[in-house]
């Protein structure tokens, strides 16, 4: 038995301002996929890469896909995300022609995964001439540097900054309460504005907690009628196959709504068909009593709609794995996450409107290679005209002897990592992580080698599958996969926590 005051801190029950969460136990999650889109946008806009006579500006995001979340177990902070964002830029040579050259920044995989200095960043321009080459050669020796500075801001703002009120304070800590004016959240093409309110204390500061609340408004536009977004809203089946998980639903006043096993659920205060729904909702890991209050205001509107061909009504859709057929979608209020779909499928749609068309006497448009050669408007001219890929000899050769090293280490790392040996995975900027090994070898859609890894802690991504492939078994978030080269094989005993004794 340990002495009094000597512990182990892990054991010990602090009191806590809102009485939830003892010492940041169990597993939250906070999204910041539209704070990072946001963000990104903040980042770039009108970003200025200047040098003696050259001058380049990233006008725009043009691309920003992908998602990022932040994690709480036990205390500890764990960071996914991964992005292929897309910037648009234009330069000119300011003791020269003055003239506006554009062209576009690839980045196509930001990830936890990969160190700053590792992260892919590609250079393009529109148009190849003496001048546009120059800049670009400018944009890669000197502007890749400088648009790196800003995604390593974005990386320390979003385990920093973001991150903050994740981890609930504990006896005599306070939330520290941040005002600022306005932001914005872009999703996808939709914006939201978003007010800040502030958060006032009655100056009793030993009962309850202070939060930082926000009011947001947006404003988004669905492809469908307010009739079927109305009942995608209330119904059952529908919040089941949109959430992935078991929902209930009671769509009349005063009915309840439960989530994700009840981790978010909520009450219906008035609901109007295809015009209002007035709810009011909260996690399960809030502090008691606090809601938010949700209002939806549905709107159809009248639009043109350009048709050709022949008419959906007179459509079918079938599902496809190869040559066999899986379903054929007769109910048009079937949503797609609720078909079987997995990678390599395809739908195929028949229209019985050309049906009694002979397509064979149809004359189809056809190229011989010398006139695909001859064409202007080509991808293989585009990558001809700005040495990309195979068409720039010396950069493909020194990237393909990179690649070659990086999968000669990685086999060479993947044959010690035998199926059922203990190890570690250390990713830079995340805690190490125990495990098994489950899995040596590639996955489906993916290069490389891929370690597949049952943690002892829920710290992982997935449950031994990805895209709908199983690779092995294991319980939700406890496994994920990684490269050899973040794995150490060796006698690493399991940590074992007595959940029997957490409150």
């Amino acid at each position: 038995m340990a002495k009094w005051g000597e512990g182990d801190p892990r054991w010990i029950v602090e009191e806590r301002p809102d009485a939830t969460n003892v010492n940041n136990w169990h597993w939250t999650e906070k999204n910041a996929t539209p704070w990072s889109k946001e963000r990104f946008q903040q980042l770039y806009k009108d970003f200025k890469i200047v040098k003696n006579e050259l001058e380049c500006t990233i006008e725009s995001v043009e691309k920003c896909n992908g998602e990022a979340t932040v994690n709480n177990r036990k205390g500890k902070l764990i960071f996914f995300y991964e992005w292929e964002v897309v910037l648009k830029w234009q330069g000119c040579i300011l003791n020269g022609s003055n003239t506006p050259h554009e062209g576009k920044v690839t980045i196509p995989n930001l990830s936890e995964e990969n160190d700053l200095d590792e992260i892919e960043i590609t250079i393009t321009i529109e148009k190849s001439n003496e001048e546009s080459e120059k800049l670009k050669q400018f944009m890669y020796n000197f502007g890749r540097d400088q648009i790196r500075q800003q995604l390593g801001v974005y990386i320390k703002e979003l385990k920093e900054e973001y991150s903050k009120n994740l981890i609930l304070p504990k006896k005599g800590e306070t939330t520290a309460l941040k005002e600022e004016t306005s932001n914005k959240i872009n999703i996808g093409y939709h914006t939201a504005s978003v007010d800040d309110v502030k958060v006032t204390s009655n100056g009793n500061e030993s009962v309850g907690c202070k939060l930082d609340v926000r009011t947001l408004k947006m404003a988004v536009e669905f492809q469908c009628n307010a009739n079927d977004l109305y009942n995608a809203l209330t119904k059952t089946e529908m919040v089941t196959a949109f959430t992935k998980a078991g929902a209930k639903v009671e769509a009349f006043r005063g009915g309840e709504f439960h989530l994700y096993g009840g981790n978010v659920h909520g009450k219906f205060e008035e609901l109007v068909p295809e015009k209002k729904i007035l709810l009011t909702w909260r996690l399960k890991s809030w502090p008691s009593g606090h809601y938010s209050n949700v209002l939806i205001e549905l709107e159809e509107l009248n639009r043109l709609q350009i048709i050709t061909g022949g008419s959906a009504g007179s459509m079918q859709v079938e599902l496809h794995k190869g040559e066999e057929l899986i379903t054929v979608l007769n109910d048009d209020n079937t949503i797609l996450g609720s078909l079987p779909i997995n990678p390599g499928m395809r739908f195929h749609v028949k229209d019985d409107f050309i049906s009694n068309i002979d397509l064979q006497e149809v004359e189809k448009f056809q190229l011989s290679e010398d006139q695909y050669e001859q064409m202007d408007n080509t991808l293989r001219n585009f990558l001809r005209k700005n040495r990309l890929g195979k068409y720039n000899e010396e950069e493909f050769k020194v990237e393909e002897e990179k690649r070659l090293e990086k999968f000669r280490l990685e086999k060479t790392k993947a044959k010690l990592c035998t199926i059922g040996s203990r190890c570690e995975v250390t990713v830079k900027g995340q805690p190490t992580r125990r495990g098994t090994i489950m899995y040596n070898g590639e996955l489906e859609g993916k290069s490389g080698i891929f370690i597949g890894v049952k943690y002892d802690e829920p710290l992982g991504k997935n449950d031994g599958s990805v895209n709908g492939k199983r690779y092995f078994t294991c319980p939700d978030n406890y496994g994920g996969f990684v490269s050899p080269m973040f794995v150490t094989i060796g006698d690493f005993p399991e940590e074992t926590y007595d959940l029997d004794d957490e409150i």
